[in-house]
């Protein structure tokens, strides 16, 4: 009767088969039925399924019982991590160390590593390297292309977690090159994943487009919704941080929609987070955090966790909540620098001086942008150290020094240090003919003038309040690729003018204006921005 459709019985004929000495066909359909249970998401029913079967491997012969309990070892981390158990997953490995000697496949050895290396990949992403490393090897032994890109993988999400973003980019192509001659889809998306990750963190952010589109094309095409939630909140970030606020809080959104279980939605509601507030909404991006972060301390994710924690510190400030703002962001620090997450870090420290700033202790918030710079310039976080120079800018504008404001400011503008192309060659995303779709040509038909602004601005947020005055960070309107790209209007400043209300201005600036992008910034219909000529 269901001879052409078993799969819909596997939960029947291991019943069946468990109460017959066919133990081992008991076992291969408990097997089949945890694996169809992952595929909807079912994970509790597939851990079950899969204790079941390892409780009728004693029945089995010693070699066999061997091999069986490495292949249920194996499976059980696919549905113990969207159900936040890490500790779980570890156990169950490393408990098989000895019987993966005995049995002596590269085959086995090959996954059984890259398994470990993903289940250390958030909390020690060096010892998550180790594994990887092990396990290209043992896949080289048997030829095992698919594991063998998987690891790459793996590699290229170390690069971006342990500030190693370049050679993270080289791991990734890697992975990319390795999984593209495979059937494995699903391995070549998280490939994709990774190097857009590594891309977002260097700034490179028109080449991390390209990998997350890619990523989540072949997320929606095999209908794997985990994946196309975490192809969707790293577009989300990368789009926020261009200061395509709409663009990025949509990405978010999708990301926390498609979130299946409790792990991944707890991480995409932290990055809808970061979006509200890289847009101003402030009540939202508060209660979107406070969301995410008691998930992550219960599933050990530190790195995420100071992540989040520096972004709702930062948040509390800027809403002027210093009692709460101040507590968050000395934990953001301890946890990230626990955590060993250096562009956390980086944000943690970031943070920090925004919060001291917006209660005016100018030393403090001095010392820790200079710190976070340092974290940053590391890293090779380049958005992030860009950004970093333009608070130092502002602290030094409220402390009154107009000369060591502008030449930060001058830092910043040298767009060929801080944003442009990665060094090495790639896939390139075509933003002229997303721009050319939304009906606006790119800075570089426009001019090297236009370009000059935009690329410098791509990186940026250059602040400018309500009120006109630069350096209030409490309310502020962003200078972005998209705001640059509506044909702004460069005026020679005379010496001495104030396009802010009380700024002196030489002759070596200019004054770019643009339209507002939207009523969403809770701003004034006009903006300035002043950018070093030279």
């Amino acid at each position: 009767m269901y001879h052409d459709r078993l799969r819909e019985v596997y939960d029947r004929l291991a019943y069946h088969y468990s109460r017959t000495d066919e133990t081992a066909k008991a076992v291969e359909y408990l097997m089949s039925f945890a694996e169809k249970s992952a595929r909807a998401y079912a994970h509790d029913e597939a851990v079950k399924a899969l204790g079941e079967a390892g409780h009728l491997v004693e029945r089995l012969s010693t070699v066999a019982r061997d091999r069986k309990k490495l292949e249920l070892a194996i499976a059980l981390p696919a549905s113990l991590l969207p159900l936040g158990r890490l500790v779980e997953i570890f156990s169950v490995l490393l408990e098989q160390r000895e019987r993966l000697e005995r049995v002596n496949d590269p085959a086995l050895s090959a996954r059984y590593y890259f398994l470990l290396s993903r289940a250390y990949i958030l909390s020690r992403h060096d010892v998550a390297g180790e594994h990887a490393r092990r396990a290209i090897a043992e896949a080289e032994r048997c030829g095992d292309t698919a594991t063998m890109g998987r690891a790459y993988g793996v590699l290229a999400m170390g690069g971006a977690l342990s500030g190693q973003a370049a050679r993270g980019i080289e791991h990734g192509r890697r992975a990319v090159t390795l999984l593209e001659k495979t059937d494995s889809q699903s391995s070549l998306c998280y490939a994709y994943w990774a190097l857009g990750l590594c891309y977002s963190q260097t700034g490179a952010f028109e080449e991390a487009i390209e990998a997350e589109s890619q990523a989540l094309q072949i997320a929606v095409k095999i209908g794997d919704l985990p994946l196309e939630g975490s192809a969707a909140w790293v577009l989300g970030i990368i789009h926020a941080a261009m200061g395509d606020f709409e663009d990025g809080v949509a990405h978010c959104e999708r990301a926390v929609q498609k979130a299946r279980d409790t792990l991944n939605r707890a991480i995409a509601t932290g990055f809808l987070g970061y979006a509200y507030l890289q847009q101003g909404d402030l009540p939202r991006a508060i209660d979107a955090l406070e969301k995410s972060i008691p998930s992550l301390h219960q599933f050990g994710l530190r790195a995420f966790e100071a992540w989040f924690t520096a972004l709702l510190a930062e948040a509390h400030g800027l809403a002027g909540h210093f009692d709460r703002a101040e507590p968050l962001s000395a934990q953001a620090l301890q946890i990230a620098a626990e955590s060993n997450f250096g562009l956390a870090l980086g944000c943690a420290h970031q943070a920090a001086s925004r919060v001291a700033l917006a209660r005016g202790d100018h030393d403090a918030a001095t010392k820790q942008s200079t710190d976070a710079l340092a974290v940053f310039t590391r890293v090779h976080a380049r958005s992030e150290a860009a950004r970093t120079h333009l608070d130092l800018a502002t602290i030094s504008r409220a402390r009154g020094d107009v000369a060591v404001h502008r030449r930060a400011r001058r830092v910043h503008a040298r767009p060929r240090s801080i944003r442009g192309r990665s060094d090495a060659s790639g896939p390139r995303h075509d933003l002229s003919r997303a721009r050319r779709r939304r009906g606006r040509a790119p800075a570089s038909d426009r001019g090297p003038c236009a370009l000059r602004c935009a690329r410098s601005a791509e990186v940026s947020r250059a602040r400018r309040p309500v009120g006109g005055r630069v350096g209030d960070a409490t309310r502020h309107v962003t200078l972005t690729s998209r705001e640059s790209a509506r044909a702004p209007v460069a005026h020679p400043a005379p010496s001495g003018s104030t396009p802010g209300g009380d700024e002196p201005v030489d002759s070596n600036l200019w004054v770019w204006r643009w339209a507002a992008p939207s009523s969403s910034h809770r701003a004034s219909s006009r903006a300035a921005a002043v950018v070093p000529w030279r």
